[in-house]
């Protein structure tokens, strides 16, 4: 009685200590290497990867306590569960088990989590589709630049009058940039270029998109040598950017561009 009593609980104890190692092995895998599929975009070379992995290869996930292990899963599951997110097919939530483990605890990667995520998945690219198109039938009736004028506004100011078409009423964002490359002699008469490419205006603004309507800016001189490094030809190429925005204030990219020029050297403008 008493041998039976010290083979069995030998028995349990070998088996216990077997499992132990296992459970440890398991917590100290290799992450990257078990993982290869992780930086694949191809979803045929993902599907060969989680084909060549073993059935019970496992993987122990960390929790932000100590770094102790907090859950164990089937590398292959894992594998499947990541696939049929990226593709959004639910059929490969059918390759998903759970793991359940006495030491680390259980899976939260699971058939149910798959499907859950694959619906959720659906949910937020059709939601993306559908903002996409509202931002493009709005982008292609966006309000765009038509013509540029430009006057003396005393001595060294000039008055910029942006006309635009008619479109979508909305939120827009105006630049006015300076884009010049100017000649600047040097000694032995050589000649260097020197690039003045920074922004003068930057203005966001509500447009109600009625054809006609003018934006009215003002430069100055100070605006225009804004490094203090006058252009010895007197003009100055600037660029005007009209972009539509969202109703949050991000970017469409819907825009329109008029290149004009200002000669400061006497009264003219073209």
């Amino acid at each position: 009685m008493k041998k039976n009593l010290f083979i069995t609980f030998t028995t349990l104890l070998v088996l216990g200590l077997a499992y132990i190692l296992i459970e440890y092995i398991v917590f100290n895998s290799d992450y990257k290497a078990l993982h290869k599929w992780r930086d694949m975009q191809l979803i045929n070379d993902h599907k060969r990867v989680c084909q060549s992995i073993p059935a019970f290869s496992s993987y122990a996930t960390k929790s932000d306590y100590f770094g102790l292990p907090s859950g164990a899963y089937f590398v292959k599951s894992k594998c499947y569960y990541d696939l049929a997110y990226k593709s959004k097919d639910p059929h490969f939530c059918q390759k998903v088990w759970k793991r359940y483990s006495l030491l680390l605890g259980s899976s939260h990667i699971s058939q149910v989590r798959c499907l859950e995520r694959v619906q959720e998945a659906k949910l937020r690219e059709k939601k993306a589709l559908i903002q996409a198109e509202i931002r493009e039938n709005i982008s292609k009736r966006a309000i765009q630049l038509s013509d540029i004028s430009v006057f003396r506004a005393g001595e060294n100011h000039w008055r910029v009058r942006a006309h635009v078409s008619d479109g979508s009423p909305g939120q827009y964002r105006m630049k006015i940039d300076n884009i010049s490359s100017i000649q600047i002699p040097q000694n032995g008469g050589r000649i260097s270029l020197k690039s003045h490419e920074f922004n003068i205006w930057d203005q966001k603004m509500h447009l109600n998109g009625h054809e006609g309507d003018v934006i009215d800016i003002t430069i100055s001189r100070k605006q225009l040598e804004r490094d203090h490094t006058q252009n010895p030809l007197d003009i100055y190429s600037i660029v005007a950017t009209l972009e539509l925005l969202t109703p949050s204030g991000g970017y469409t990219g819907a825009k329109s561009y008029k290149n004009f020029n200002i000669k400061t050297i006497d009264d003219s403008v073209f």
